[in-house]
């Protein structure tokens, strides 16, 4: 099993923060067939093969996911992946 752990410092505002995290949520869901719902401030998720969160603090997004076996393989390009889309955010 492999853990992808991601933390990036943000500038908005909580609502803003959770919209933007939802655009990316439903970016992976759509190419990658992810559910995913809120709870609270944090945004889990699950597929097949991997599961994790989202949680949203007031200056900090947290991104930990843990990947079963066959999803670990491709941990970097996941991992990129993910790098790639909150850079975009805001």
């Amino acid at each position: 099993m492999a853990v992808i752990d991601i933390r990036r410092r943000h500038g908005m505002d909580l609502p803003s923060a959770r919209a933007a995290v939802e655009r990316v949520a439903s970016g992976l869901a759509e190419r990658h067939g992810l559910a995913w719902q809120w709870h609270g401030d944090r945004l889990e998720f699950q597929r097949s093969g991997a599961e994790g969160s989202i949680s949203v603090e007031p200056d900090e997004l947290h991104v930990h996911i843990r990947l079963g076996f066959p999803a670990s393989l491709l941990t970097t390009s996941i991992q990129d992946e993910i790098e790639r889309r909150f850079a975009n955010l805001a």
